[in-house]
């Protein structure tokens, strides 16, 4: 590490260190809207609004998210299951 006239030249710890975080930064930037954006398509073939999908960016609202995909009945399920009940109740013609 050199000083010219106050400034400090050669610091290598510190670029490292910036290297680091722009790359988290350009990875953050990439990964955010590819994530969003297949969530968004998963909450609208489910029946869901798709804003819920935004709840992705958010850190404890995704595993509520995530939890609310896996284990309530979507409502492209719940259509689909009142329509075969209505089906089954129908005389035979």
């Amino acid at each position: 590490m050199v000083s010219y006239g106050g400034v400090i030249v050669g610091d290598e710890s510190d670029s490292g260190a910036n290297r680091k975080k722009r790359l988290a930064l350009v990875t953050i930037a990439v990964l955010v809207p590819i994530v969003v954006t297949a969530n968004w398509r998963i909450a609208a073939k489910a029946g869901y609004p798709p804003a819920l999908s935004l709840l992705t960016i958010v850190s404890p609202l995704n595993i509520f998210m995530l939890l609310t995909f896996a284990f309530r009945e979507w409502p492209i399920e719940r259509e689909l299951r009142l329509r075969r009940d209505a089906a089954r109740e129908k005389p035979a013609a």
